[in-house]
């Protein structure tokens, strides 16, 4: 009994899925090991997903196996139950412990208003702004400059190959 194209294309579908899934959790698996956490951990585990499903299709592809997609999910559900099997998560650590009165509910009402009086105080005592420094207003008239240009040569006729 033959299956329609359709039915192959969504198995298919289906089987991409699983494989970002099995490969993404073992780069988390790994990436988790160095200690990193919240996005340098995803990010980590983001190259390491990608170089491993590079690897994988290259070596693969010594077999001539390198677009099979069957090939290319068993070697990621391979690669998970790897990561699974031998490297363990490491807890997560606990969160910092805050103090159980903040410094600021101690100050009396009359402080915000006399800090807030001292900033104003010191912010007048100093020195005016300044002009933006000279690499910030060479680098603005170097943008200005150029959102002003035409393109030189409109076409290819205009291209002179050689000395002139």
């Amino acid at each position: 009994m033959a299956v329609a194209a359709p039915v192959i294309s969504v198995l298919l579908h289906g089987l991409l899925g699983l494989s970002i899934a099995a490969l993404a959790g073992a780069a988390l698996r790994v990436a988790s090991l160095t200690g990193a956490r919240g996005l340098d951990r995803a990010l980590a585990a983001l190259a390491l997903d990608a170089a491993t499903a590079a690897g994988q299709a290259l070596l693969l592809g010594l077999v001539s196996l390198g677009t099979s997609p069957v090939a290319l999910s068993l070697a990621a559900g391979v690669t998970w139950l790897a990561a699974r099997a031998r490297l363990t998560v490491p807890s997560p650590r606990p969160a910092p412990r805050r103090p159980a009165r903040a410094p600021e509910r101690n100050l009396s009402r009359a402080a915000p208003a006399g800090a807030a009086g001292v900033g104003r105080a010191a912010s007048d005592a100093g020195p005016p702004l300044q002009a933006p420094p000279a690499s910030t207003r060479r680098l603005d008239r170097l943008l200005r400059c150029l959102a002003q240009t035409q393109p030189a040569f409109e076409g290819r006729e205009h291209l002179v190959y050689g000395p002139p």
